[in-house]
């Protein structure tokens, strides 16, 4: 079941433990609290999130996996966080899954989710009037997640949700939506509207637009 930040309804659902840990420390690494070079100790993450060492443990192995940790024998875990060009690779990845993702989902979306969709572009419509920033910022990640959802494949939606959390940085993104607001609003809107249209390939040109303003507004923002 979908988790949107922004709706406090039935629709949403605590995320399981591991992940929720895993996912807000990715969203720390991606924010720079955890910066390159920290040292994690399973002790205080414990302590932290209130649980035992072993989904501590394995909340590790994913992040090391990902590349965002390194385990030192004897020493401890390390953050290691995005050097520039990992991280526009990263943004290269998540453009060319983004399109997969929204060719799978036109094609396997039930109208559970067209109503979401349909909500969520109210909801867009109403906090582009009012500009406000914070919470539109929710509203778009919603979108994604939305169109992650249903593709119904687990697989593409967890890798999804990760580089979504990656790219969602806060130091350069409040620029980023604060100077391409209009761009963004015309982008999100157009492509629900291929949704009711059923007009796939005009959806995968949008997406590819507002994918490409993003890498290039993080190109020239990385810090």
């Amino acid at each position: 079941m979908l988790k949107l930040e922004y709706l406090q309804s039935k629709k949403a659902e605590k995320p399981e433990k591991i992940q929720g840990i895993y996912m807000d420390m990715v969203k720390n690494i991606s924010d720079g609290i955890l910066f390159s070079g920290y040292k994690i100790t399973e002790e205080r993450l414990c302590e932290k999130y209130k649980t035992s060492r072993t989904p501590i443990r394995e909340v590790l192995r994913k992040l090391e996996s990902d590349g965002l940790i390194e385990i030192v024998k004897n020493r401890g875990a390390f953050v290691t966080g995005f050097t520039r060009a990992s991280y526009l690779d990263m943004l290269k990845e998540r453009k060319a899954l983004e399109k997969v993702a929204l060719d799978l989902a036109m094609d396997r979306i039930k109208e559970e989710e067209l109503e979401l969709l349909e909500e969520n572009s109210n909801f867009i419509r109403f906090y582009y009037n009012t500009r406000d920033l914070q919470t539109l910022s929710k509203v778009f990640r919603g979108f994604h997640q939305i169109l992650y959802y249903s593709t119904y494949n687990s697989r593409l939606e967890s890798r999804m949700n990760f580089l979504l959390d990656c790219s969602n940085r806060k130091d350069v993104l409040a620029g980023f939506y604060d100077g391409y607001l209009d761009d963004l609003f015309g982008y999100y809107t157009s492509i629900f509207a291929c949704f009711k249209d059923k007009n796939k390939e005009k959806a995968l040109a949008l997406m590819d637009k507002l994918m490409d303003l993003l890498i290039s507004y993080q190109t020239n923002n990385f810090i």
